[in-house]
């Protein structure tokens, strides 16, 4: 079992006084509607036991403008070597004086009781090494339910605790649009338990061969629970393995057969 790194009681005040302090982005998730939503803010105060963030902004178009009052939500920050994950609710919107007589739109939210560290490494993007072939699947997801039963079918090129790029058949890419949500499925090592995770799509460029396309997804919503959390670790300690084979395998004295 990996070691988890969690900031708690003092710990866990002061990683987030310094974040007030520098005024650091994050990044929040919720659900709304039943699909998951992401924005962006900043860190800008503390009193007492509550937190006040600038007014979240939707980090793409097809996003509620306004994020919902009293609701769960998962908030990410980076600092140092390590990425910061806690869940906490929102309370009300509010103003907050940055300065004598100015004021700027926030959300208030309680002061989280623990904070969760991943290190960042495991959101750098790993090649799958060359002797893996990692079949994917994926479908289309609304309301958190499968929309239908068409199913999508492409290889793992790379991965990350963030996201993933699909090799798929271009004429299968033309069905897809920027924002739709999936359900993806795929095994990472042979013998090892299939990952499902919740993504969204971001991006189709062109690859070297001109009957593919390389897709980009986003993962979203896995910091929200517990098995979320854990999916997480798993793809960060696969990450891991892939980029120790990539090295290996670049290693100038590999004698090759």
């Amino acid at each position: 079992m990996t070691n988890r790194k969690f900031m708690v009681g003092v710990d866990c005040k002061e990683l987030i006084e310094t974040a007030v302090g520098k005024r650091l982005p994050l990044t929040i998730t919720t659900r709304q509607d039943k699909n998951w939503q992401v924005y962006k803010s900043n860190f800008i105060a503390i009193q007492s036991n509550r937190l006040y963030l600038a007014h979240p902004t939707p980090d793409m178009n097809d996003c509620h403008t306004e994020m919902a009052t009293g609701q769960e939500i998962a908030v990410s920050f980076k600092k140092g070597y390590y990425k910061n994950l806690f869940v906490t609710r929102s309370i009300s919107q509010d103003r907050f004086e940055i300065d004598s007589g100015v004021f700027m739109p926030v959300i208030v939210v309680m002061f989280p009781e623990q904070i969760e560290r991943i290190q960042r490494r495991a959101y750098n993007r790993a090649e799958v090494p060359s002797n893996e072939i990692v079949d994917v699947t994926f479908e289309r997801l609304e309301d958190d339910h499968i929309v239908d039963r068409k199913q999508w079918h492409g290889h793992l090129v790379d991965l990350s605790a963030g996201g993933l790029g699909v090799k798929i058949n271009k004429d299968a890419a033309v069905d897809l649009n920027e924002g739709d949500q999936f359900k993806l499925t795929f095994v990472p090592m042979s013998g090892q338990d299939p990952i499902e995770i919740n993504s969204r799509f971001r991006h189709a460029t062109n690859t070297d061969d001109p009957n593919e396309a390389m897709l980009g997804f986003q993962i979203i919503g896995q910091e929200m629970d517990e098995i979320g959390r854990n999916v997480l670790r798993r793809i960060g300690r696969i990450v891991n393995l892939y980029q120790r084979q990539q090295n290996i395998s670049k290693h100038p004295n590999l004698i090759r057969k």
